[in-house]
């Protein structure tokens, strides 16, 4: 998805990643997409840049630590995952970005042949599906690196 994502073309000097993240945004809405999502490493997510942010008094800026909320920045999801490289984050409009193709149905395969199986009463079981990622807008996504925060 990287490879085919917008860049980031908002960027100054200065910015915190929260500033970043919402010029990312506006961004995308202003390109006519409508963002659904962020994603970032979960490097990022929890350091100085997002969950351990804090305010001058030095109250956390995402929220209580106690409390059990879904990640979310400027009212959007956020898919914390290390597929992300650390120090960059992608905003998508994740409808009109592509789709997942099936390539193969789900298969569950069952066995007790292999070594001693039958012997020791174990079952060996493999469920697998094909799918690929089918990008059709790489606008429709802004990949952006965290340098531009100050």
């Amino acid at each position: 998805m990287v490879q085919n994502a917008t860049a980031f073309n908002r960027g100054s000097t200065n910015l915190s990643a929260l500033d970043a993240v919402a010029l990312g945004i506006a961004q995308l809405i202003g390109s006519e997409y409508q963002p659904s999502g962020v994603i970032v490493n979960p490097a990022d997510w929890w350091s100085s840049k997002f969950m351990l942010a804090k305010s001058t008094q030095g109250e956390y800026l995402l929220g209580d630590p106690g409390g059990m909320i879904e990640p979310r920045l400027w009212g959007l999801p956020v898919v914390v995952t290390n597929t992300m490289p650390a120090g960059n984050f992608m905003v998508l409009d994740a409808l009109r970005t592509g789709y997942i193709a099936d390539r193969e149905d789900a298969v569950v395969r069952i066995a007790e042949q292999h070594a001693d199986f039958f012997v020791r009463n174990m079952v060996a079981i493999l469920c697998e599906e094909r799918l690929a990622i089918v990008i059709q807008l790489g606008q429709a996504m802004v990949y952006c690196s965290l340098s531009y925060a100050g």
